[in-house]
């Protein structure tokens, strides 16, 4: 059977070749668009590994022929067909259970940054300034909300926990009761969540319902010491209404892992006030490669569960994580 990885992965593939064995041959891509993939390899591919380059959509879909398995190498689906993947009798599953602890504690790491003032003290101590007059209030008894209680969402609301800080979310698709477990805050509505939070960190998927959940309606209601941190979908947030917040000084930073568009480039007001270093975002402004999931034992983790995930498939096993309800009647 051929496997084909399509795109992202540019080395041998030594890590799937040991987990699909001898039977199984694997071949790498590397594409950064879909038209660079040969079609003879769509053709002869029984499972598909891929990563975010690639879209799934119905023209790609319909040069395979003999895929019995799509795998998203990551979380999250936004550049995938799934009723027509479903459609075609081809079950679509992801990885989302990787990078958890990695997540976190960047969403941590960025409270503690951002509570500390770091980032204004280290570009002062780099001018030979030595201040230390920026407001910093203890961690305990602040109020961190988290947009998505799921996994990583959890995994902050340990840590914040640990911080001595109250917690609060806003997740109407978690049961009842699991916010006893951690113990924990639900609220009720994205307003309430505004209200009061310090600091608030994202971890919900992009859908039509979080497009552009903070945005400017948030930002009227939200608390002018406001942190917040997006390591989840970059159009979660509304940078257009962003910009105005921090111009506004309607909150005091934002920490963003990830954009709308990636890489990052001009094509936003934002972005463009950021790249060219404009004074108003000085110390209130953080932006990182969307690198908040990596740590080499992520990478390797994450590549290993999709592999796995694939031969499952192919070898009539039920995988671990179907997100195109392939298997229900």
């Amino acid at each position: 059977m051929k496997i084909l990885i399509t795109d992202v992965i540019n080395d041998k593939a030594l890590i799937e070749k040991k987990i699909f064995g001898r039977k199984y041959s694997v071949k790498v891509c590397n594409a950064k668009i879909n038209n660079d993939i040969p079609e003879k390899l769509l053709r002869e591919a029984d499972a598909i590994l891929f990563y975010d380059l690639i879209k799934i959509d119905k023209k790609f879909l319909n040069k395979t022929k003999k895929c019995k398995a799509l795998v998203r190498v990551g979380v999250g689906l936004d550049n995938v067909d799934l009723k027509y993947a479903k459609k075609m009798g081809i079950p679509v599953c992801n990885v989302p259970d990787y990078g958890v602890d990695e997540v976190a504690d960047y969403a941590m790491g960025s409270i503690l940054l951002t509570n500390g003032n770091f980032l204004s003290y280290s570009n002062d101590t780099s001018e030979k300034k030595w201040i230390r007059e920026s407001s910093c209030l203890r961690l305990e008894g602040r109020t961190l909300g988290i947009i998505g209680l799921g996994r990583i969402g959890s995994a902050l609301a340990m840590r914040a926990k640990a911080f001595k800080m109250n917690v609060i979310f806003y997740d109407p698709y978690i049961e009842s009761g699991k916010d006893k477990v951690l113990n924990v805050k639900r609220v009720l509505t994205i307003a309430e969540i505004a209200k009061y939070s310090d600091f608030l960190s994202l971890h919900c998927p992009f859908t039509k319902e979080t497009e552009n959940i903070i945005n400017k309606n948030f930002f009227k209601l939200s608390k002018k010491n406001l942190v917040l941190i997006n390591s989840a979908r970059g159009k979660n947030v509304d940078l257009n209404d962003l910009r105005n917040a921090l111009k506004e000084n309607k909150i005091k930073a934002a920490v963003l892992d990830v954009l709308p568009n990636e890489p990052i480039s001009y094509d936003n007001k934002l972005l463009k006030d950021y790249l060219n270093k404009t004074k108003y975002l000085k110390n209130k402004l953080i932006i990182t490669p969307h690198s908040a999931f990596y740590s080499d034992q992520s990478i390797t983790e994450i590549r290993k569960k999709g592999a796995f995930e694939a031969k499952r498939i192919l070898e009539g096993l039920k995988p671990l994580n179907c997100v195109n309800n392939f298997y229900e009647n």
